[in-house]
């Protein structure tokens, strides 16, 4: 399968990877003895990419200078780990966590970053929210969590309007980590009808785009080619 990229993200992306780069040129190779000094360099240059915004951009700027230069005591594992989270990519979260060194996986914030995927992985919508507003998480990786947290929450309501007609407010709230009250502002402003006395929403679909509607048409055609073609076979 090919995987095309918008060429405007693809060129952030390669611009914040290359100053993540650079700004760990001075960092010298595997000298045990500044192991220490390294990881905190690196640890810091994640954080600048936290901060900037650039949360897709910390795993592969990682995954690149772990390969290069390897890691060290101090390296930023639970970044490294919601870097992919981030991305979606659950399997290679689990997989940093895995070969984090012991005393990593000692520290708090990196067990509550691993929690977090765990419960993605699980789907676990309650749990999500729940694993987000661990107060292991510190104020360098919360810009992160929050980012993972909330397209977490779009894919939810998303998933919601697919699978239900009806559906219990206090489920959206729970599955949303939200108050009901949140819960009726978000469903109402997606144009759901909210039943008060029952506690409901009425799960209104967005109507389909033309190119979906398009799409839509050529599956439906290619089903009903292949159809064809099965029963010529049987003849």
């Amino acid at each position: 399968m090919r995987v095309f990229h918008h060429p405007g993200v693809f060129d952030h992306h390669c611009r914040a990877r290359a100053n993540f780069l650079k700004s760990s040129r001075e960092i010298p190779s595997r000298s045990s003895s500044r192991l220490g000094a390294r990881s905190g360099t690196m640890s810091a240059s994640a954080d600048a990419l936290i901060r900037g915004g650039d949360f897709e951009a910390v795993a592969g700027a990682l995954d690149a200078l772990e390969l290069e230069r390897g890691t060290g005591p101090d390296w930023p594992w639970a970044a490294h780990v919601l870097g992919h989270a981030a991305l979606g990519n659950l399997a290679h979260a689990r997989f940093v966590h895995e070969r984090a060194p012991a005393e990593a996986k000692a520290r708090a914030e990196l067990e509550a970053a691993r929690e977090l995927v765990a419960r993605l992985a699980a789907r676990d919508h309650p749990g999500v929210h729940a694993a987000a507003a661990s107060p292991a998480f510190t104020s360098a990786l919360a810009p992160m969590v929050r980012h993972v947290a909330l397209r977490h929450r779009a894919d939810t309501i998303a998933l919601i309007a697919r699978a239900y007609t009806s559906v219990a407010v206090a489920h959206v709230a729970a599955c949303l980590g939200v108050s009901e009250a949140e819960a009726i502002d978000m469903g109402t402003g997606l144009g759901w009808v909210h039943d008060a006395p029952a506690g409901m929403f009425d799960v209104v679909r967005p109507e389909p785009t033309e190119r979906q509607g398009r799409e839509a048409v050529d599956v439906v055609q290619r089903l009903t080619e292949l159809a064809v073609i099965l029963d010529e076979a049987k003849k």
